[in-house]
């Protein structure tokens, strides 16, 4: 999502994300398959300390009140390379907790 003074980073993302789905156009045929993976905000050490109230914020907006963890963008990106995303291609996974489902108006 785009955000006050992050352009940068919106549209660095937004590039990672075409490129992708370009690539599984062109690289589909051959069984490849490309997909990219959007992760919400991660915990990590010392962040509630450092940022509380962006971390407040968060776990608000988001569906299951939380914040992710390193292992819930790791179980996406397995189940994206098994078998059973056998027919995902092109799409971006946002590992977010449901805070992207939030309205924003």
């Amino acid at each position: 999502m785009p955000a006050e003074g992050h352009a940068h980073y919106a549209a660095a993302k937004a590039a990672v994300v075409m490129h992708a789905r370009s690539a599984a156009m062109e690289y589909g045929r051959d069984g490849i398959r490309v997909n990219t993976v959007c992760p919400g905000l991660i915990d990590r050490d010392g962040l509630a300390r450092a940022w509380p109230e962006g971390v407040r914020r968060w776990n608000a907006a988001t569906a299951v009140g939380r914040l992710g963890r390193p292992e819930d963008v790791g179980d996406a990106c397995v189940f994206l390379s098994s078998p059973l995303a056998s027919w995902i291609t092109g799409h971006d996974l946002v590992v977010d907790g449901g805070a992207s489902a939030r309205p924003t108006w």
